[in-house]
């Protein structure tokens, strides 16, 4: 009984090991949403939902230039700009 016991913690031990393994490795980690922000969303229209999609994906852009910008402090606006669009078609 105990060899069964210790089978059971070992393949455990595996399992929860090649888990998080597997999701340290993963391009895009699950995302998990607490359920205030569930019920916020679910209590919006549609259109609202929309433009909050809109706004984040604006902010998102802004982020992504300045982080860009200060990397590459020398390049213009169009070259940063190039150089994003160049960095996301090679994902």
């Amino acid at each position: 009984m105990k060899l069964f016991w210790l089978c059971v913690f070992t393949h455990w031990q595996s399992f929860v090991y090649n888990t998080a393994y597997f999701h340290s490795r993963m391009a895009h980690p699950p995302i998990t949403i607490d359920a205030e922000a569930v019920m916020a969303l679910r209590a919006m229209t549609p259109e609202q939902r929309l433009a909050k999609a809109f706004d984040r994906m604006y902010i998102s852009r802004l982020l992504l230039f300045a982080a860009t910008k200060r990397q590459h402090p020398d390049l213009s606006e169009e070259e940063v700009r190039q150089h994003i669009v160049k960095q996301i078609l090679e994902q």
